[in-house]
């Protein structure tokens, strides 16, 4: 690689970035960046490309040092738009065109992140990595596993898989769906779907199920928008549920959640057409 050709792809992020930061009033909303995976995974041939990455990541740690916002969104494949949907015959058997993310699921994260309300502004929050694939996309593709996979940094990645395609999780899913469909009321089924997600977020991110307390939102036990796109994938397949992203990372008790699913959810209908006509259900979830 040429000089010129490094610092083409530099210039735009690590100056622009830059000047963006020491232009604007200190007292704005919202700083956000939207940087690449390619920065945390590095990527043959775009040695450039990650550098003006990785400098926005560590530019959003140090505007939130001098208490200033700032996030840096570390994108993965983008579905919907773009690259991989305009070539994808070129990408088909491309893992990380699996691990991607649609273009309304960038939209709620964006939202997430302007939104002062939720908690974005800390340390562990100002670099979110998004769109990444789980070991078990390379492993149905017939790919060799990637050696960052084995690395401690992408533990979740590897956790979500392994409990993400067994058949034990398939029975388990086929007996959910049982469950709710047998349901009588609003209240038996969300109590359903608040046990599945405790047992899920205990094997995903390694947590006795009994620490677990289900009036507390799903963020709290170290949930972030990667494993909340997984989480969104779960239920989309478990419940016949299609909820946002933004939902399951928002302040909503895990209770709260349920409750969600259980009226966006195909599979429950307790026998009338109450779902159809949008009534409301009065909820009372053991916590």
């Amino acid at each position: 690689m040429t000089y010129d050709k490094y610092m083409a792809a530099i210039r735009p992020k690590v100056q622009g970035s830059w000047n963006l930061s020491e232009t604007l009033p200190e007292d704005i909303d919202f700083y956000i960046m939207l940087s690449s995976i390619c920065g945390i995974l590095g990527n043959r041939g775009q040695a450039n490309y990650a550098a003006g990455n990785t400098y926005q990541d560590n530019l959003a740690r140090y505007r939130l040092s001098k208490g200033l916002p700032a996030v840096s969104i570390d994108l993965g494949s983008i579905l919907s738009v773009g690259f991989i949907a305009e070539n994808t015959a070129q990408v088909t058997n491309l893992a990380f065109a699996d691990g991607g993310i649609r273009e309304d699921e960038f939209h709620g994260l964006l939202e997430y992140h302007i939104d002062h309300r939720n908690p974005t502004q800390t340390d562990l929050r100002c670099q979110v990595a998004i769109g990444l694939p789980t070991t078990m996309v390379f492993q149905n593709k017939g790919i060799p596993v990637p050696s960052f996979l084995g690395t401690p940094l992408f533990t979740q990645l590897r956790s979500v898989s392994e409990g993400g395609g067994s058949d034990e999780e398939g029975d388990s899913s086929a007996a959910i769906k049982a469950a709710l469909q047998g349901a009588k009321t609003a209240e038996d089924a969300a109590g359903i779907v608040v046990e599945a997600i405790l047992k899920r977020l205990s094997s995903v991110m390694s947590l006795p199920k009994e620490d677990i307390d289900s009036a507390r939102p799903i963020h709290h036990y170290g949930v972030d928008s990667l494993v909340a796109v997984e989480f969104r994938n779960w239920i989309a397949k478990g419940f016949s549920a299609d909820v946002p992203v933004l939902d399951i990372m928002g302040n909503d008790s895990i209770a709260q959640l349920s409750e969600k699913i259980i009226k966006l959810s195909k599979l429950v209908s307790f026998g009338t057409d109450e779902k159809k006509d949008d009534k409301q259900y009065e909820f009372k979830v053991a916590s």
